[in-house]
């Protein structure tokens, strides 16, 4: 590809984040202002970094591409389910238990009374969040490769990682917060300059009447791919133990519901616009569906203008970083809090510690930072070998998840949850196991309903033990003020 200043501008996201790092870096004195935002969050900042997060460059961008183009007005079907989820956590969260440890397995071991409980969903939470972080890394490859065609695979996730690791091991939850609104809104721009770029080379090829005269893609969707997408969507918001650490640093009750309600409409905004930008990639000329449905890559080689195709990657990069950092630091504040310190509430951890052991605790979450960025998405190339598809791996990785559900709304509804705790082990670890061999099966048969069918089958069998509740047990109807 002939160089143009334009690519440059690819390079002002990352120089961008790590200048936030730098500069956050400096008023980072102790764990809560490493793993949490110090002086507490606005419904800004949370509408913009939960908008920024799930903006990803693999589960969205890339795949409502690739959802718009194959199953076109259908592929609505998508954000409509996620908003759901948000709207259901929207609702529930008054009833949540404000725990001391302020993260979701605390509430999970408190609400049980179980350290088990609270170690095993933790397990899961850290496996299937690195799973997803080094599956960013490993889409941003394929960015990657257009630009840098001769460049080693390895060397580009190094390179990927250690920036987000960097940023992020300097400042912590507050720079990945801080450097949101920017990535979400190089975000935007990208999207705007394929639009762009699209309308400005191909007049009067798409009209109304073309659109309504062609089917609306329904006939194009299995029962089994809307299925999995209801299960991977609505309740994602519950076990998502990033929404939690950012609902735990805002600053009061009034502005966790106004964030969150702002969230449903620009995520909603958003995901509609990728997807409609999909639909309207079957309208133009010498377009033609990929094989491997990397969608992304493709786009990126059409966009034969510079400008369009730096501004797009640029949104890419930041896309792919926005969403990246947000799995890493929740990671690790797990890590550090919920198998550590699982007794201990960070309050304690700070009053009964001297100031040379939180600079030492500080030092060590850092350092993890580094270990679990570099090791996943290592980890997740050398798996991406035999599976190669990234929505395969989202599946997958979300399918060993998606069984801390049922033990969670138990705990959010349930009155007394200490006789439930048999029920969530053997729920929790019916539906681990039914995860790992689901994987296994994928490796051997790689095929499509595999993977889809996967947190279909992981969810149900963690439904198992449930079934076996004994009549009586209680059901508590209002808020929950344990």
């Amino acid at each position: 590809m002939q160089f143009s200043w334009w690519y440059l501008f690819v390079s002002i996201p990352v120089i961008w984040s790590l200048w936030i790092g730098f500069r956050v870096f400096r008023g980072i004195n102790k764990p809560s202002d490493f793993f949490w935002y110090p002086e507490g969050m606005s419904s800004e900042k949370l509408r913009d970094s939960l908008t920024a997060s799930n903006i990803s460059v693999g589960s969205a961008i890339f795949a409502f591409l690739s959802f718009g183009y194959s199953y076109k007005l259908a592929a609505f079907i998508s954000p409509l389910t996620w908003l759901l989820g948000f709207f259901i956590l929207y609702k529930v969260f008054p009833r949540i238990e404000n725990s001391e440890k302020r993260t979701l397995h605390g509430f999970l071991a408190n609400r049980y009374d179980s350290r088990f409980i609270g170690y095993f969903a933790s397990l899961l939470s850290i496996i299937g969040f690195l799973g997803t972080y080094g599956i960013e890394i490993l889409v941003g490859i394929k960015i990657a490769n257009v630009l840098f065609p001769n460049v080693s695979s390895i060397y580009i996730i190094l390179g990927l990682s250690l920036v987000v690791c960097t940023y992020t091991a300097l400042g912590g939850f507050k720079a990945v917060i801080d450097t949101e609104k920017m990535q979400l809104w190089f975000s935007y721009v990208g999207i705007a300059a394929v639009f762009g770029f699209l309308i400005s080379h191909n007049e009067n090829v798409l009209s109304l009447e073309t659109l309504a005269s062609d089917h609306w893609g329904f006939s194009n969707l299995s029962v089994l791919f809307v299925l999995s997408l209801i299960v991977v969507n609505v309740p994602w918001q519950l076990i998502d133990m990033s929404v939690w650490q950012r609902v735990c640093s805002m600053r009061d009750q009034k502005d966790i519901k106004k964030g969150l309600s702002q969230s449903i409409y620009s995520i909603g905004i958003s995901w509609c616009v990728l997807i409609s930008l999909g639909v309207l990639l079957n309208y133009f000329p010498d377009f033609t569906a990929p094989s491997n449905n990397d969608y992304g890559s493709l786009l990126l080689s059409y966009l034969q203008e510079p400008w369009a195709f730096a501004l797009f990657a640029a949104g890419c990069f930041a896309a792919l970083v926005s969403t990246a950092d947000t799995l890493l630091i929740a990671s690790i504040q797990t890590f550090v809090f919920d198998i550590l310190y699982p007794s201990h509430s960070l309050k304690t951890i700070e009053d009964t510690n001297a100031p040379e052991k939180m600079k030492g605790l500080l030092r060590y979450g850092r350092k993890m930072v580094y270990l679990f960025g570099l090791i996943s998405p290592l980890f997740i190339y050398l798996v991406s070998i035999v599976i190669p598809g990234v929505l395969d791996l989202f599946f997958l990785v979300y399918s060993a998840q998606i069984i801390l559900l049922i033990p969670i709304c138990v705990a959010i509804f349930r009155k007394d949850c200490v006789r439930m705790r048999k029920y969530a082990i053997f729920s929790l670890s019916a539906g681990f196991l039914a995860s790992v061999c689901m994987m296994v099966w994928m490796l051997f048969h790689p095929v499509e309903y595999v993977y889809l069918s996967a947190p279909l089958v992981s969810i149900l069998v963690s439904a198992i033990p449930w079934f076996f509740i004994k009549k009586g047990e209680g059901y508590d109807t209002g808020v929950n003020k344990r």
